[in-house]
């Protein structure tokens, strides 16, 4: 991703109010990025539509090919 895509993606989460921006205390280079309350419960929602999909994808497959779907997952 390039730095002008990602920053932008950083705007409108904080604009969202879904993550924090602030200088690193140690380096004035950096800037932080971490998740507001609003963004820890919205990762929770997501984890929790992710897992849904999941299931729907996976359902019908038995437990053999569910493990050796893991397996072959690129890491």
């Amino acid at each position: 991703m390039e730095r002008s895509t990602c920053m932008e993606s950083i705007k409108r989460l904080i604009g969202e109010d879904l993550v924090e921006q602030s200088k690193d205390t140690h380096d004035r280079r950096v800037w932080r990025v971490q998740l507001t309350k609003s963004g820890f419960a919205m990762c929770g929602t997501l984890d929790e539509k992710m897992k849904s999909l999941g299931d729907v994808v996976t359902g019908e497959i038995s437990d053999e090919e569910n493990y050796m779907q893991l397996l072959l997952w690129p890491s």
